[in-house]
């Protein structure tokens, strides 16, 4: 996160640096996050700004503490993605491999 700022109670604005966590990551956490709140995005070059806004007042330490949670998670589980990608390409050709020799066994 590059900067978390506090504008009122129930309204945040916050700026994301897409060099450090992936476009992909970025609108993942925006989704969770608009169950609770309204959100403006903005992308200039690799600065997401992400407007948040609730009808409630807000705990603001709650709602940063969440944010750095989930861009950390969602990214966490971009690289655990991308490291087994390989593994799981190798167990789908394998068990689809088996399902053709069953299915030839069948048609004999």
């Amino acid at each position: 996160m590059k900067s978390f700022t506090i504008e009122s109670g129930n309204r945040a604005i916050v700026k994301i640096d897409a060099d450090v966590y992936s476009k992909e990551v970025i609108a993942k956490v925006a989704y969770w996050l608009s169950r609770d709140f309204t959100i403006m995005q903005i992308i200039e070059g690799n600065i997401w700004t992400l407007s948040l806004e609730s009808h409630d007042v807000v705990n603001w330490d709650d709602v940063k503490g969440r944010l750095s949670q989930m861009l950390s998670d969602y990214q966490m589980r971009e690289v655990i993605t991308a490291e087994t990608k390989d593994i799981k390409n190798i167990l789908y050709i394998k068990a689809f491999a088996n399902m053709e020799e069953l299915l030839a066994d069948e048609e004999v």
